[in-house]
């Protein structure tokens, strides 16, 4: 199945997916190391499916796992935007508004996004050297957004990373 199936279900302005692909680990491993329930995933070596059920019984080539990137929905997200200041009572900002802006601002997002794998820096890195690509797919709706800043400061973690993003675009 592919991203773009997994992702045109919803009805969102955007949606960001974490995608990788590994020749040999088991998606059980990377599902524990992220801590994040995938949308689909197969292992190398697992049969794969036949459209048609006439060809003959093949197996995948390689591991295989995706899963939809939520910022809104991580705890520590809205604790990333402590509105308390020294000497200041706290800002009356409420955790519904901060999740409705994460949901909303794609640049939020991506900028979150790019904080939880550079907290995985150590896997990411170990599924690279492993002959494996991690990449971040941004599903943007054309018809509900008129555009968005991809900062200098995500662009370069995300290159220091060696995570590709792809972009795509959808009309609803």
């Amino acid at each position: 199945m592919e991203a773009r199936d997994l992702l045109q279900t919803r009805t969102r302005l955007f949606e960001l997916s974490l995608r990788i692909r590994h020749p040999t680990m088991d998606p059980a491993v990377i599902t524990h190391e992220l801590r994040l329930q995938p949308e689909h995933c197969f292992r190398a070596g697992e049969p794969r499916q036949s459209s048609s059920g006439i060809a003959a019984a093949a197996v995948h080539s390689e591991s295989y796992w995706i899963a939809t990137l939520n910022p809104a929905a991580w705890p520590t997200a809205s604790s990333a935007f402590d509105m308390s200041f020294p000497g200041r009572p706290r800002l009356a900002v409420s955790k519904d508004r901060l999740r409705a802006m994460m949901r909303d601002s794609l640049a939020l997002a991506l900028t979150l996004s790019g904080q939880f794998l550079r907290a995985h820096t150590d896997f990411v890195r170990r599924i690279q050297n492993e002959g494996g690509e991690v990449s971040l797919i941004v599903e943007i709706s054309c018809g509900s957004m008129q555009g968005f800043t991809f900062t200098p400061q995500v662009a370069r973690l995300l290159a220091d990373l060696g995570v590709g993003i792809d972009f795509e675009f959808v009309n609803e």
